[in-house]
């Protein structure tokens, strides 16, 4: 099993329909890391005034809501370079998990609502970036790959996703048995997108069956 790192963006395709479908997280998370992570996202919902729904840790949702799964409802330059949309479904031994402004983390099958936020933006005085940090989001992600085992990571994060899983990767678990592989493209500024998406396209595709 191989697990891919990505951030979320702030372009995103609209529309969708009102089932929810509960979270792919859920299979590798503790209840109680389960629990902080829909505390942490109800919390923020609030802060940001935005109807709540399941996708927020709500039991029922308040207005109508549209959902689309993650896969889908991004349309960043990562996600449409790396195709991603069609190769995702098709991948197999492979978790992608989203770092989300909003949700914290997301498996990519989640499903979303249309929102933009993204990690430099604030609420209550703070960067996102920094909430998710106080709101111990690394140590969230840090249950998810306990569970999980995968045998290699891939980190496709920005400096901001890195910045909000602070410390990352966590000083506290032993990764002597996982391939931890970091990719960084100093000086690049947006163009490292584009890096991004291709890497996330040769993943992909080595994953398809």
């Amino acid at each position: 099993m191989e697990l891919i790192l990505i951030a979320c963006c702030n372009s995103k395709k609209s529309g969708g329909a009102p089932e929810y479908c509960s979270s792919g997280l859920a299979e590798f998370l503790s209840a109680s890391a389960c629990n902080s992570l829909l505390s942490a996202r109800k919390a923020l919902g609030g802060f940001n005034n935005l109807p709540p729904g399941p996708d927020l840790g709500a039991d029922n949702a308040s207005a109508p809501l549209l959902f689309l799964p993650a896969y889908a409802r991004y349309g960043g330059i990562v996600f449409t370079t790396s195709d991603f949309a069609k190769l995702y479904p098709r991948a197999r031994q492979k978790k992608v998990l989203i770092v989300s402004a909003l949700y914290g983390l997301l498996d990519a099958g989640d499903s979303i609502r249309d929102y933009q936020a993204t990690m430099k933006d604030k609420v209550q005085g703070s960067l996102l970036r920094t909430w998710w940090k106080e709101h111990r989001l690394g140590r969230i992600l840090e249950d998810y790959i306990r569970n999980l085992k995968p045998h290699r990571i891939h980190d496709l994060l920005s400096t901001d996703y890195r910045l909000a899983l602070d410390p990352w990767p966590p000083v506290n678990y032993k990764y002597q048995t996982i391939e931890y592989v970091k990719y960084e493209f100093p000086g690049e500024g947006m163009g490292s997108l584009n890096h991004r998406g291709k890497i996330l396209k040769r993943l992909l595709q080595e994953l398809v069956v």
